[in-house]
């Protein structure tokens, strides 16, 4: 049953009424029994009135009862009762109102990747942000003047503001933001370590024996690794594609020494210079790993369950805050996680589609005050 979607109709009085691309009433007593010509409706209308409800924040017009609603991939799963709700891209809602309106336990229905709604900007206590391509620019070799402005506003107001970076502490140092900005404390190495007043709250290390089997790896193969310290990062070789990563991002590579088969030092994260098809190849091998590459010739490599989020989480953890009270900055892979996790996320103007579709807005490129410019749009400066 494929109708036309700018055409009013009903099917089954009492069970579905369509009005346009506006208004949709499901009324699902007899819903979950199997009625699949009006399942089929029903998805064919959501994608139809707007592109993939998924993609699309949504405005409470009418509610009564609950529904649950699943999403994956195209197909809907509908279980308990109904919602009315109206379709429409301008009005924002946060989750938690949304949730107060249709039940105390509140409701699941994912509108975008990860299913986070932003929340009321007056709530941001805590700033993340991301360093490279965020904050820190590799086209200018420098943090935009609007930027160190706007952290230094927010620091005044009593927010705090805390660079979360795939760098451990020393790299940090090196690339000289810290000489511009005072941050009230550190997220490093994707989220391995936190450090809040030169103290370390929070470590999450590789195991040693999967560090042993990259390095076997990297000896059999040939390939350039990094092994990455709470404050300091080592190599095995300089080539090619170690050149090329890094002259991306204008960092110096230490010099190179020979890994032993066991590597007897604390390591929290790995960057294996390898392209895509030896990353498919390696990464099944490697044990409660996940991989976020950041060249078309560099991975990082670190725990499944470590990433910027993990870190954050305990910052805030420690400090006694919620994730609504934070808002993250980000535009690499790595910086999903995050964007997904707190209560406001922005990606930058250039940012990759990963962290665009976690984030909850773009704003300008770094070097056109996009930092700067999130903030004055949230007006929290």
């Amino acid at each position: 049953m494929d109708l036309p979607i700018d055409e009013p109709f009903s099917c089954n009085p009492g069970v579905l009424e369509v009005r346009g691309e506006d208004n949709l009433v499901v009324l699902l007593d007899d819903f979950v029994d199997g009625n699949h010509d009006l399942i089929k409706t029903v998805i064919t209308l959501f994608l139809k009135a707007n592109e993939a409800v998924i993609e699309t924040r949504l405005h409470i017009k009418t509610v009564s009862f609950l529904v649950f609603v699943s999403v994956h991939e195209v197909v809907f799963f509908v279980l308990i009762h109904f919602v009315l709700v109206k379709l429409n891209v301008v009005h924002i809602i946060s989750q938690k109102n949304f949730s107060r309106m249709l039940n105390p336990q509140g409701i699941l229905f994912a509108k975008k990747e990860g299913g986070k709604t932003m929340v009321d900007p007056k709530k941001i206590k805590i700033v993340f942000t991301d360093i490279d391509g965020t904050l820190y620019s590799h086209v200018t070799k420098r943090v935009p003047p609007s930027a160190v402005e706007a952290i230094q506003a927010l620091q005044k107001k009593g927010i705090k503001v805390f660079l979360c970076s795939g760098r451990n502490y020393y790299l940090i140092r090196k690339s000289g933001v810290l000489n511009l900005v005072k941050p009230d404390g550190l997220v490093t190495m994707n989220g391995s370590n936190a450090i809040i007043e030169n103290t370390i709250i929070y470590r999450h290390p590789i195991p040693s024996e999967v560090v042993d089997k990259m390095v076997m790896f990297a000896k059999r193969l040939k390939f350039g690794l990094t092994l990455i310290e709470e404050n300091e990062g080592h190599i095995n070789l300089i080539d090619e594609r170690v050149i090329h990563a890094h002259e991306q991002y204008g960092t110096r590579f230490p010099q190179p020494r020979t890994y032993p088969d066991h590597y007897d030092r604390v390591v929290y994260q790995m960057i294996a210079f390898i392209d895509q098809f030896e990353e498919d190849l390696i990464a099944p091998q490697l044990t409660g790993c996940k991989t976020a590459r950041w060249d078309k010739y560099a991975v990082d490599v670190m725990l499944e369950d470590s990433d910027k989020a993990k870190g954050i989480e305990s910052v805030l953890e420690y400090l006694g805050l919620e994730r609504e009270n934070a808002l993250s900055l980000g535009d690499g892979n790595n910086d999903a996680e995050m964007l997904r996790y707190t209560g406001i996320s922005v990606a930058m103007g250039k940012a990759g589609d990963k962290a665009k579709k976690a984030a909850d807005f773009v704003t300008d490129d770094i070097d056109e005050d996009g930092w700067a410019n999130a903030f004055k749009k949230l007006g929290l400066i």
